[in-house]
């Protein structure tokens, strides 16, 4: 066998200036990867290039070509003897390109943060392989730790991908491009074969072994507590039942399932992650065809397709897992359906512009959002943005708008059922360009978006009027919280401007002040923003239109004679031990109850059913079995919970229907925090009388026998954040304050309208649709619509808002003129024409 002759000073050098090169190329193409990854939210036609993705492969192919070149100058045709670093480099670009690539094929979604990460992290080895002999032993067993993971997540994708072997040979003929399916196992080979030629030491041997082993520790251990989560849920589910209840089997389960983090990741499973049900070839070279059922995107967690293949996946069915997910996760944004996908959207920026009246107690929220679609491929192009927008108690969103061909459209209002069928019909059939609000229970409003396409960035934008909250004379203003396609890389422009005097304003640290009471942030997204500042006194200045005017007043609320004789704790995992014992003895001469299934009468704090219903996520109080008119009910929020509408065709959705429909009793509750969903929607439709505290106010309370009352007037609505009341008066001259007065009456008239027909809703939409029009807001029997021209409103019977203030605006005074005021202005503009035209002819 000839031997390889030996290299001149000059090809040393030309070998160092290569590798150096393969070094320099390794930080260029990792830099390409999260540039196209990220930067494609940026909208440039070059980043959106579906060329681009294909950048690292080209240079991993120049490399090899160099490193090719070179050796046969010094090796003549012996590619075999290729300088090892050489090679090293080249696997590494060869891998960065195969990432690259899977941001246009989706062979593996999108990948775990951790396994994202890892993947470029175990490269890191291979560049420093030349360097290994100068390593202390403490950083060559560190190396030899990477080398040793490397080896066992490159065996993981070898493994995942062997079912893709014979298409990638095939592709390897045609394109070339098949290679990357194969660059996992030339990865585990580079890391073998060089690592053995570097002759470890035992020491080194073991640090190699330590790197396999560890990650199998873990593998272990996650397949274990996925094996138990799943065991946990199914066991649960096989001795729950429904029979004599009046609640059904998934309530039951998301009542008495234990919250973690397993248990969270079965009921995603294959909803949402890559597992091997999810998962085949066709798959593989289908560019992500088909998409998660959980939201718009499928996430791949090396951790989860594996405990999932070893651990089983669960077998309930998929109707529960989404009423599991939605009550115990806050998933519902997830779970609402959608005509089209999302899958490549993500939100380009946020403008938030923000009018905030302290003497009013109410804030404006106006958000213009910027959709990108981020897809490269020609077919299947338009998809559909989601956003769910959270609400405080009591607001409202009063204006959405949508840019169609560069024109900014405003919404019309209508009932909810011809905005729906409009927006399906056109979405559905027609595919144009509509936007659709929709109110949901739980102080939510979602926006649909349709289509947004790679050609152009969709922009639309929502008003939402909002109470502040007060609390010992402290005012707060929050910022909604918003979900909707990633978010987490939207570039946010915030302007607050605060109207009126006000004192002690205190913003977050990121807040530039630009003149007196008006700040901005530029920025990252952040759902946290909180302004504080002092309470004034509320404003005595109305808001009149269309004849009423529409006056503020603090809250006054009257302490009735109150002798409860039976006391009913809501109790859950929220109560602590000292909060149950405590209520107990406050109440230790009255009849106690709580419901376990049944309603049962306790006596002390150690009683075992005290102790089952204090495991419960949460609980719902069967008011149909309670004597209200006798009853105090306690009540705490443990931050999970049911709505009213999930339970509508359950056995305790109908009573409750049957039973609120009949009655007029309004119950007392004390809730000791803020109210869960259900209890929130029941006191927005002013069915129940709620008053809040610790348990030794209401022990005082309770040895005065009072409680607060409101007063059930039918032109007063409440808004008990802001500790205000909003009282509808006859005409006046003078309108001073923002419209939003009325825009909050409006809104809270219509959830006390609906009241005890709210089950029944859809029935009254056309009796209290003028009351939303008025206004313009999104409510219950309300939709806010979008469509692309005005003969699109025709066909769909939806007609021009008459009467009405229209969409919320920003630069709107918050007044405006009755008609009558109206005739005057005419008048005076006419006069001052007049005398303009004659001081003319005149001079």
């Amino acid at each position: 066998m000839s031997k390889i002759k030996q290299l001149s000073p000059s090809q040393i050098k030309a070998n160092e200036l290569i590798f150096r090169l393969g070094i320099a190329l390794f930080s260029l193409t990792t830099f390409v990867y999260f540039s196209i990854k990220e930067m494609k939210i940026g909208g440039n036609k070059f980043i959106d290039s579906e060329a681009l993705v294909f950048i690292n492969y080209i240079i991993t192919v120049f490399y090899f070509i160099t490193i090719v070149i070179n050796s046969m100058i010094s090796n003549g045709w012996r590619i075999a003897h290729l300088d090892r670093r050489h090679f090293s480099a080249v696997t590494a670009l060869l891998c960065i390109s195969a990432y690259t690539l899977n941001l246009q094929f989706d062979v593996f979604e999108e990948f775990s943060f951790w396994s994202e990460i890892s993947l470029f992290f175990i490269l890191i080895p291979l560049l420093l392989i030349g360097h290994y002999p100068k390593f202390p032993l403490i950083a060559k067993c560190i190396y030899s730790f990477v080398i040793g993971f490397g080896i066992v997540l490159s065996l993981y994708f070898v493994i995942y991908l062997l079912p893709a072997i014979p298409i990638a040979f095939i592709a390897i003929i045609i394109l070339g491009f098949g290679i990357h399916f194969f660059a996992p196992a030339i990865l585990v080979a580079t890391f073998i074969t060089q690592y053995i030629k570097l002759k470890p030491t035992r020491t080194e041997v073991f640090g190699l072994f330590m790197g396999v082993v560890t990650p199998l520790i873990i593998l272990i251990y996650f397949s274990v507590n996925w094996n138990i989560a799943r065991n946990k849920i199914e066991t649960l589910t096989s001795i729950t039942t429904e029979e004599k209840s009046d609640f059904p089997r998934w309530y039951l389960l998301s009542q008495q399932l234990e919250q973690d983090y397993f248990v969270d990741l079965v009921l995603q499973g294959n909803l949402a992650f890559s597992t091997p049900k999810n998962t085949d070839v066709s798959r593989l070279i289908n560019s992500g065809g088909g998409n998660t059922l959980l939201g718009d995107r499928f996430n791949h967690d090396p951790l989860i397709f594996t405990a999932a293949l070893f651990g089983g996946e669960i077998k309930i069915k998929k109707s529960i897992r989404f009423k599991l997910l939605e009550s115990l996760y806050v998933s519902r944004h997830n779970t609402i359906e959608k005509l089209w996908t999302g899958k490549d959207l993500e939100t380009k920026t946020i403008e938030n512009n923000v009018k905030i009246f302290p003497e009013h107690r109410l804030a404006y929220n106006e958000k213009t959002i910027t959709i990108h679609n981020g897809r490269k491929k020609r077919w299947s192009r338009q998809q559909e943005a989601l956003y769910t927008f959270h609400l405080p108690e009591g607001a409202a969103m009063t204006s959405l708008s949508l840019w169609v061909d560069g024109v900014e459209r405003k919404s019309r209002l209508t009932t909810k059922k011809k905005a729906t069928n409009a927006y399906n019909k056109i979405v559905g059939v027609e595919r144009r360009d509509p936007a659709i609000a929709h109110w949901r229970e739980g102080n939510r409003v979602t926006v649909n978006v349709f289509p947004c396409t790679p050609k152009e960035d969709r922009v639309f934008k929502v008003g939402i009027t909002s109470p502040l909250l007060i609390n010992e004379k402290i005012l707060s203003y929050r910022d909604t919280y918003l979900e909707g396609p990633i978010l987490n890389c939207a570039e946010v422009v915030s302007n607050i401007t605060i109207v009126g005097n006000a004192k002690n304003i205190k913003t977050p640290f990121s807040f530039n002040t630009i003149s007196e009471n008006t700040f901005q942030y530029s920025g990252e997204f952040n759902n946290n923003l909180i302004i504080t500042m002092d309470a004034p006194e509320l404003s005595n200045e109305p808001f009149c239109f269309n004849g009423k005017c529409y006056k503020l007043s603090p809250t006054k609320t009257q302490n009735k004679f109150k002798d409860y004789s039976n006391i009913y704790l809501d109790i859950n995992k929220a109560w602590t031990n000292e909060e149950v014992s405590a209520a107990m003895k406050t109440f230790k001469d009255k009849k106690i109850f709580i419901y376990n299934g049944k309603l049962t009468q306790v006596s002390n704090s150690k009683s075992p059913e005290l102790t089952t219903v204090q495991r419960f996520n949460f609980n719902h109080v069967p008011l149909y079995l309670i004597d209200l008119s006798k009853t105090l009910i306690i009540t705490k929020n443990s931050g999970t919970s049911q709505n009213l509408n999930d339970l509508k065709k359950t056995g305790f959705g109908v009573k409750t229907n049957r039973f609120i429909s009949s009655t007029k009793i309004v119950p007392d509750i004390y809730s000791l925090n803020n109210l869960n969903d259900f209890w929130s929607t029941l006191n927005q439709l002013q069915l129940i009388n709620v008053a809040y505290g610790n348990l030794s106010e209401l022990g005082q309370m309770a040895a005065e026998h009072r409680f607060p009352s409101k007063s059930t007037a039918e032109n007063l609505v409440y808004i008990d954040q802001a500790k205000m009341t909003i009282t509808q008066l006859d005409s006046g001259l003078n309108s001073k304050s923002p419209d939003h007065l009325l825009r909050l009456f409006a809104y809270n008239q219509i959830l006390k309208k609906v009241g005890r027909k709210y089950y029944n809703k859809e029935q009254y939409e056309e009796d209290l649709i003028p009351i939303a029009n008025e206004a313009v807001v999104v409510s219950p029997i309300s939709s806010m619509i979008v469509l692309e021209t005005d003969k699109d409103y025709d066909d769909n019977g939806i007609k021009k808002n008459k009467n009405s203030l229209s969409n919320a605006k920003m630069k709107s005074s918050g007044s405006v003129p009755e008609p009558h005021e109206w005739v005057l202005i005419c008048l005076a503009g006419m006069m001052l024409i007049y005398v303009y035209k004659k001081r003319r002819l005149i001079a």
